[in-house]
């Protein structure tokens, strides 16, 4: 992955400029969401393979009607997915930057915007409807977040970033009633896999 990773560091200076401007993305769940996007960076997620992994769960369990968490949920774009595919979403962000970027994609896309409720201070679960739907990508803090959850949602993803969070996050989960796997990477991202700089990521599906 690193020698990919150098050689497309390489290429696309050639090919995109270092900015980010509108782009829709091409597939996926998200297909015709609209976000800033950064092409050396970012074109994974504009052809709605980032995480790929995740959209058959998105699609069987964000629905019209569900009220969908997006803890950590950076610039929006997966809370604008779950906006897409019908779900009431409260999304937790406390990052500026990303809050910037965030507030400029709902800009970009009023008619999902307005099923999106942005909070941009520390998690207070008791201020919220409980979830049907959580998903949890808060590189680190993950175990500390899930033991604040509230109810029983539906299906849980947790992000988890070391072996021994992974196995602290499983072990909360099953304590409280869940069946819980692990998603793994699709067999072609042998040959473009996503690029991570933190060593560790992994998905957990949770479902009741």
């Amino acid at each position: 992955m690193n020698i990919q990773h150098r050689v497309k560091s390489a290429v696309k200076p050639l090919l995109f400029d270092d900015v980010a401007s509108p782009q829709r993305v091409k597939a996926g769940p998200g297909r015709g969401v609209v976000a800033l996007l950064n092409r050396r960076h970012d074109l994974q997620r504009e052809f709605g393979l980032y995480e790929m992994e995740l959209s058959r769960a998105y699609s069987k369990h964000v629905r019209p009607g569900v009220c969908a968490f997006d803890v950590g949920a950076a610039d929006g774009l997966t809370s604008l997915i779950y906006a897409r595919l019908g779900a009431t979403v409260i999304a937790f962000e406390p990052e500026p930057t990303a809050v910037t970027s965030f507030v400029r994609n709902l800009e970009l896309n009023p008619s999902l915007a307005a099923r999106i409720t942005l909070v941009q201070d520390y998690y207070r679960p008791d201020n919220y409807p409980e979830p049907e739907f959580v998903k949890i990508d808060v590189d680190g803090a993950e175990r500390d977040v899930l033991r604040l959850i509230p109810g029983h949602p539906r299906c849980v993803i947790v992000e988890t970033h070391s072996e021994y969070l992974e196995s602290e996050c499983n072990d909360l989960l099953l304590a409280r009633g869940y069946t819980v796997d692990i998603i793994r990477n699709a067999r072609w991202r042998r040959f473009y896999p996503e690029y991570r700089p933190i060593g560790f990521n992994r998905w957990l599906i949770a479902l009741a």
